[in-house]
């Protein structure tokens, strides 16, 4: 009876460890929630032009979201993280607010777009995740339909910031910050 109770106990203890979470699912599960903060058909904002007057209907959405996860030789940080996504802005200028909120009559032919290009690092360190330091690069301006171009050459950024906390995100503008402050834990 004590070695099935034993047997019983092993085999338990042997379930109950294959159901702990790994470092690197923790990780995954970090990078889904963090995607999850911006709507898969984008976040839409509007805004008028100071100096167009013409109304903006801004789409921004997180693509391209790559990580790995690699080993150390550190005592303190075993493991470290890097995710990298774009934060991709796409707009058409228009007349007005309403035909802005309801897309319609567009004041140019074609759409314009921003690309945004980030890096997070992160380190796992006492048995959680944390955010290390982070860079962001503006690097695409122009025609949306020479984004993916442009995405794939990753031209030599328009303008780089390095962030380290909620602080230093300031540099970008709110809605960057608003997307961007779920990564940082």
């Amino acid at each position: 009876m004590l070695r099935i109770l034993a047997i019983a106990v092993l085999t338990l203890m042997g379930i109950s460890s294959c159901w702990a979470t790994t470092p690197l699912a923790e990780f995954e599960t970090i990078i889904k929630h963090s995607q999850a903060s911006v709507p898969k058909e984008g976040y839409v904002e509007f805004a008028q032009s100071s100096k167009t007057k013409y109304w903006g209907r801004m789409v921004w959405t997180i693509e391209g979201i790559r990580y790995d996860v690699r080993k150390t030789d550190s005592l303190v940080t075993p493991l470290v993280g890097i995710v990298s996504f774009d934060l991709v802005e796409r707009w058409f200028n228009y007349a007005s607010e309403a035909d802005a909120r309801h897309a319609v009559h567009p004041k140019q032919k074609k759409e314009q777009a921003a690309l945004y290009n980030f890096r997070m690092n992160y380190g796992y360190q006492a048995n959680a995740w944390r955010f290390i330091s982070g860079e962001g690069d503006f690097s695409f301006i122009g025609d949306s339909t020479e984004l993916a171009s442009a995405a794939n050459r990753r031209n030599l950024p328009i303008g780089n910031h390095k962030f380290s906390s909620n602080a230093e995100l300031l540099y970008f503008g709110v809605t960057i910050q608003t997307l961007v402050r779920p990564w940082l834990l």
